[in-house]
């Protein structure tokens, strides 16, 4: 369950949401799929939910399940307490 948009990345929206099963916060990413680019999108999702749920390292935020809604990909992974990481990113960028 979606609660609150918490950041916005390049091609995802991430929000605060609520694993209802087992009743703990989580992070969401959710994808728009674009037309066309729908199958090439769905297996780097997939992919990338894979990589996530084997990684065990302080510096990766693990994922727990991945899923597909309409035009929309969700990638649920832990939700980590902390700020905002985009402004330190933008700096990087320049």
């Amino acid at each position: 369950m979606l609660e609150e948009r918490i950041g916005r990345g390049g091609f995802a929206d991430v929000y605060r949401g609520r694993q209802v099963a087992l009743g703990r916060p989580v992070a969401i990413k959710v994808i728009e799929l674009t037309p066309g680019k729908h199958p090439q999108l769905l297996a780097r999702v997939r992919t990338e939910a894979v990589a996530l749920g084997r990684f065990q390292h302080p510096n990766i935020v693990p994922a727990s399940d991945y899923a597909q809604a309409g035009h929309r990909l969700f990638l649920v992974m832990e939700l980590l307490a902390g700020e905002d990481v985009a402004p330190a990113a933008d700096q990087l960028r320049r």
